[in-house]
């Protein structure tokens, strides 16, 4: 299991924050070229959804579909960003099946508010100062114990938890094309790189088809 804190000055966790991706050394050299690296990651995210969060997976897919799209589309020729994994990497990274709650206390001390604070979301993100927290399904399938449980935690953490839910496949696409959009507001610094620990040098880039 792994666990993030957040607080205030908590960066956003990208698909090149570190931490979420482990890879061997043998698996990162057979690799043939960058677009090999985007798809491992891509594979590593589908296999943390639970088996039973289908419509997770499915979204996760057209997310990252989009950020493809995007990341394509986001190449700066006149910088040392040539290829669509620096940019790809700097997309936000998705949480599957997050519980998300609120902690009290100083450093070493902390605790969890209280029970009902703590809520699991299909999906959430954290761009670095709003906490996106989807739910797919309409409102009234959602416990009516679930739906006090966000409203608590809405106003704990209010003005930094924005909730979505995705009742169709309008709102899927709209979401999903809105947060892929995120990468062309990521300032310079931070649009790359993309390296693992395992990655000793960079990788071939992709030949164009």
């Amino acid at each position: 299991m792994q666990f993030a804190l957040i607080g205030r000055g908590t960066c956003a966790f990208r698909l090149n924050s570190p931490g979420w991706f482990r890879a061997t050394p043998a698996l990162i050299a057979a690799l043939p070229d960058r677009k090999g690296l985007r798809l491992l990651c891509r594979d590593r995210i589908e296999k943390i959804v639970p088996a039973f969060s289908a419509e997770a997976r499915r979204w996760i897919t057209l997310y990252l579909d989009q950020v493809e799209a995007v990341a394509g589309k986001a190449i700066d020729p006149s910088s040392n960003l040539t290829d669509p994994s620096d940019c790809f990497f700097a997309a936000l990274l998705p949480l599957p099946a997050c519980l998300v709650g609120k902690l009290r206390g100083g450093a070493g001390n902390l605790q969890i508010e209280t029970a009902l604070d703590i809520v699991r979301f299909d999906l959430v993100f954290w761009d670095g100062c709003t906490l996106v927290a989807i739910l797919f399904g309409a409102e009234n399938t959602t416990t009516p114990g679930k739906r006090a449980a966000i409203a608590a935690l809405e106003r704990a953490l209010a003005p930094r938890l924005r909730v979505r839910r995705i009742e169709n496949n309008e709102d899927s696409v709209s979401l999903a094309a809105q947060l892929a959009a995120e990468i062309r507001q990521v300032p310079a610094p931070h649009y790359g790189p993309y390296r693992f620990p395992e990655l000793q040098e960079p990788l071939p880039m992709e030949e164009e088809s």
